[in-house]
């Protein structure tokens, strides 16, 4: 399976969504899985969310998968919780939660 990793870092925000969007068009275009890392992101909004979430749709649409190099932590892991998607406390997904919120694989 050929991967690529992605270094995100800065701000994930509305401002600069449509940046990222068409790098990550790109990379995604380049291999079969994709890995995205988090660590070095300073700012992530709603924007950069729906961001994540309309890159993993694109993937699984062309058959291909995506997922974070590490579980989400700083600014990510912050907006998570803000939206909804995670609470301060999680250390593992329950119930119907969706595990790439945690680093797992989407396909």
């Amino acid at each position: 399976m050929t991967e690529v990793e992605v270094l995100l870092s800065g701000r994930l925000i509305i401002n600069e969504a449509g940046e990222w969007r068409e790098e990550w068009v790109n990379r995604l275009a380049e291999c079969e899985q994709l890995i995205v890392d988090t660590r070095e992101l300073t700012a992530v909004d709603v924007a950069g969310l729906q961001l994540l979430i309309a890159l993993r749709r694109s993937a699984r649409q062309a058959g291909k998968s995506i997922r974070f190099a590490r579980p989400p932590e700083g600014a990510l892991l912050a907006a998570l919780i803000r939206a909804g998607f995670r609470e301060p406390d999680d250390q593992e997904p329950t119930g119907n939660r969706d595990r790439f919120w945690w680093g797992a694989a989407a396909t």
